[in-house]
């Protein structure tokens, strides 16, 4: 139990900038460069981005083409860090 206290877990709080609103739309995404195409599900927006519910994780740095669908239009967008 000693050692416990010697050496605690850090715990990383996630601080958003915005608030997510859950929802469950279509999205589209597109790596630019290997050009393969994902269709998967957003499960929440909000003003700086949204959760995507992947079947498989994409390497952190790609640079992407989005485009959200819901019954009255779509949304498109690019996102990469440079």
């Amino acid at each position: 139990m000693a050692d416990k206290l010697q050496n605690p877990v850090k715990v990383r709080v996630e601080r958003r900038r915005a608030r997510r609103y859950p929802c469950v739309v279509s999205i589209e995404l597109f790596d630019l460069q290997s050009e393969v195409q994902l269709q998967e599900r957003v499960t929440d927006l909000s003003l700086y981005g949204c959760g995507v519910a992947a079947s498989k994780p994409l390497p952190v740095g790609t640079k992407l083409r989005v485009r959200i669908t819901r019954k009255r239009g779509a949304f498109s967008a690019v996102y990469g860090r440079r």
